[in-house]
């Protein structure tokens, strides 16, 4: 998956974040200012795996106590590393925070501090978050291992609110966060190559995600609903 897009369904597919986040499916975010951090220890509750999965796992567990324990032990970390496991890297989380803050900011300077391109940030975008959207809260980052080494791959979702307006709508983005040469952090908005590519799409259309994607989609709906005078605000954007 190359870059950063914004998933909303149901009958407000054409509201303000549908459009503008659609527009946006190529457009990505960097950091080079992040240090890189081990993934931190999540709970079970936050390893979005299925049951069927841990219980093949479980099968493969030796009955001897001592060899059973190593072997549960080396299984749980590869179910972590394998799986999206929500917050579970302090510094994927930190690279999405600043990034959303420097998109509310404005600033071309601070936005460079996150990204390898700000020129590569769709312009409507950047005006909407910039000049109409007042905060971004309650970031949640989905986040596995990529693919290939040091490399992540996240679903994000979080929330917005307008100017104005005291309804917050949700949304969910996609980053492919990298490691460069220093051990930093950052998000690509190169193409990574279509190996790459199809993978981390193959990743984000996972059953996880989708039901994600899904919860997300109908709460922004019935927000919506429940406020028409946004509702509107956000039509008239998309025309």
């Amino acid at each position: 998956m190359n870059g950063l897009k914004n998933i909303f369904h149901g009958r407000h597919v054409h509201g303000l974040i549908s459009y503008t986040l659609l527009a946006v499916a190529a457009v990505v975010l960097v950091v080079a200012l992040v240090p890189l951090e081990n993934p931190s220890t999540a709970s079970t509750s936050d390893v979005v795996v299925s049951y069927a999965q841990q219980e093949d796992e479980a099968k493969n567990a030796s009955s001897e106590p001592v060899v059973a324990a190593m072997q549960k032990e080396a299984v749980t970390s590869a179910v972590v590393a394998k799986s999206f496991v929500r917050n579970g890297n302090e510094a994927v989380n930190r690279l999405i925070e600043n990034y959303c803050e420097a998109l509310v900011d404005g600033s071309e300077e601070e936005l460079a501090k996150y990204t390898d391109s700000v020129d590569d940030i769709d312009s409507f975008y950047r005006m909407v978050f910039s000049e109409y959207i007042e905060e971004v809260t309650d970031i949640n980052c989905y986040t596995m291992s990529g693919m290939l080494n040091s490399t992540y791959i996240t679903a994000v979702t979080y929330n917005v609110r307008y100017k104005g307006y005291s309804t917050v709508l949700p949304g969910i983005l996609y980053c492919y966060v990298c490691t460069d040469a220093s051990g930093n952090l950052y998000v690509s908005n190169k193409e990574p190559g279509e190996d790459v590519s199809s993978y981390n799409d193959m990743m984000f259309k996972s059953s996880s995600i989708a039901e994600i994607v899904s919860r997300v989609a109908a709460e922004h709906d019935a927000k919506l609903d429940a406020d028409r005078e946004l509702a509107e605000f956000l039509a008239g954007f998309s025309q």
